[in-house]
C-alpha cells in the first residue's frame, strides 16, 4: 500500500524555513512521518539553530528517524538550554553513560530520558533496571518496575520486595512493583516467598489503588489477604471552598485569568488552590505545549512524570473542552494531582473523560503564545467575600 505521506518530503522541508516559529517545529516534527530522503541535510539549519526549541525539535526528529549522529551526544557536556541537552540523550550510545546520567543527572528530564533509552535497549539490562528500581528517583523506579515486568526473572525478586517495603514509596511505584513480583512468581521457577512479602503486601493490600494488584499476587502465593478498608481523603469544608473563586496566573508570556467551576470540582479547585498558594506552581514550565491543543504544566519535575505525591478522585461532568478550559491531567482514572493544562481550541474528544474545573476569561492569546521554555512566574488565588 502506498503512503498516504508520500510526495510530501518536498512540501514539508520547505516549511522548516517557514518565517513563524511554530509552523517550523510543527514541520520539523512532521518530517519523521513524510520521511525525506537526507533528513541530515534537511535539518542542517535548525540543528544548529539559536532558538533551543527549534534545535531540540530537529534533534528529535533525527533521533525517530535513526539519523542522529553520534557527535550530537557531545551536546551534554554543553552548557546548552535543558531542551537541547535533554534530546541529544538520543545519541548516547553507550548503556554505562546513559546509567550514570538516569542515576546521577541533576536535571530529572535527563534522568528520564537516560533511564527510557536504557530500559528500551535489546538485550534487555536486568542489572542496571535493577540500580534504577533501587535509586533515589521514585518516577524512574516506577518504569524500571514495569520494566521488570516485562522481563520477569527470580533474580529480580530480593530488589523488589526490598523497594516494596520502602516507607514513602508513591502508590504507582507500588502498583509497578507489585505487577512485576507477580511476573516474577508467575514464572513457577520461585518457593513461596517468606514471612516479610506478607507482612509488607498487608500494608499495601489497606491502599485502595493498589489492592486489586496486591490481590491477585496474595492468591498466586497462597496469603491469605485481609477485608478492604475505606479510603481515607482530606475533606475540606464546604463552605472554604466554595468561596474560591478564580486564580491568576502570572506567566512569563504573560497573565492568564481563571473563573473556577468550583461546584461542578469542589474538590479538584481546592487542591489546585492549596498546590498554588503552597508555591507549588512558581517556576513551573509549560513542559508539554501543542500547538492547537493544550498547553500543560505543573509538574515538579518538569518532564511529566511528576505528582504532588498524592492524588484526588475525578469530577467528571457534562460540561464541554471549549477554548481556554482548565482540565486535570490523568495517568487513569482518579490520578490527579498537580499537572492541569490548558485547552487552547475546542477539544471535544476529551468531553466527559478529564475533570474540567475552570476556565480563561483572560488571556487565551497569552496561552496560546506559551512554549516548553515558558513559566508559571506566581499564582494568586482569588476568594469571595
Amino acid at each position: 500500500a502506498r503512503s498516504p505521506y508520500e510526495g510530501a518530503a518536498p512540501l514539508v522541508a520547505r516549511l522548516v524555513s517557514d518565517p513563524d516559529p511554530f509552523v517550523r517545529r510543527e514541520a520539523i516534527a512532521a518530517l519523521v512521518k513524510v520521511k525525506p530522503k537526507d533528513p541530515r541535510a534537511v535539518l542542517a539549519g535548525p540543528w544548529t539553530s539559536s532558538d533551543p526549541l527549534e534545535r531540540a525539535a530537529a534533534l528529535t526528529t533525527l533521533a525517530e528517524l535513526r539519523a542522529l549522529p553520534a557527535s550530537a551526544a557531545s551536546l551534554l557536556a554543553g552548557d546548552l538550554p535543558l531542551e537541547v541537552r535533554y534530546a541529544a540523550v538520543g545519541a548516547v550510545k553507550d548503556p554505562n553513560r546513559l546509567l550514570a546520567l538516569a542515576l546521577h543527572a541533576p536535571e530529572a528530564p535527563l534522568r528520564s530520558a537516560a533511564a527510557e533509552t536504557l530500559l528500551a535497549l535489546e538485550p534487555f539490562r536486568r542489572a542496571d533496571a535493577l540500580q534504577i528500581l533501587r535509586g533515589d528517583d521514585q518516577d524512574l523506579a516506577q518504569a524500571a518496575a514495569d520494566a521488570l515486568s516485562s522481563h520477569p526473572d527470580p533474580a529480580s525478586e530480593a530488589a523488589l520486595v526490598e523497594v516494596l517495603g520502602r516507607p514513602g514509596l508513591a502508590v504507582e511505584t507500588g502498583i509497578s512493583t507489585v505487577r512485576a513480583l507477580d511476573a516474577v512468581y508467575a514464572t513457577g521457577r520461585l518457593p513461596r516467598p517468606g514471612p516479610a512479602l506478607g507482612r509488607t503486601l498487608d500494608r499495601w493490600l489497606r491502599v485502595p489503588r493498589l489492592r486489586a494488584e496486591a490481590e491477585r499476587l496474595c492468591k498466586l502465593i497462597g496469603i491469605e489477604a485481609p477485608p478492604p478498608t475505606h479510603p481515607r481523603l482530606s475533606i475540606p469544608d464546604l463552605g472554604e471552598v466554595l468561596r474560591i473563586r478564580g486564580a491568576r496566573i502570572f506567566t512569563d508570556n504573560g497573565e492568564l485569568r481563571i473563573d473556577f467551576s468550583t461546584e461542578d470540582a469542589p474538590y479538584t479547585v481546592w487542591n489546585f488552590a492549596r498546590l498554588a498558594e503552597s508555591g507549588a506552581f512558581d517556576g513551573r514550565p509549560f513542559h508539554r505545549v501543542i500547538p492547537g491543543f493544550v498547553a500543560q504544566t505543573g509538574d515538579p519535575r518538569g518532564d511529566g512524570w511528576g505528582g504532588p505525591g498524592w492524588v484526588i478522585p475525578d469530577e467528571i461532568h457534562p460540561g464541554a473542552y471549549d477554548a481556554g478550559t482548565l482540565g486535570m491531567a490523568l495517568s487513569g482514572p482518579d490520578t490527579g494531582g498537580s499537572q492541569w493544562f490548558v485547552a487552547l481550541a475546542a477539544q471535544p474528544h476529551l468531553d466527559g473523560g478529564y475533570t474540567a474545573f475552570g476556565h480563561l476569561v483572560e488571556g487565551l492569546r497569552v496561552a496560546r503564545s506559551l512554549t516548553p521554555v515558558s513559566r508559571i512566574q506566581r499564582v494568586v488565588i482569588e476568594r469571595r467575600d
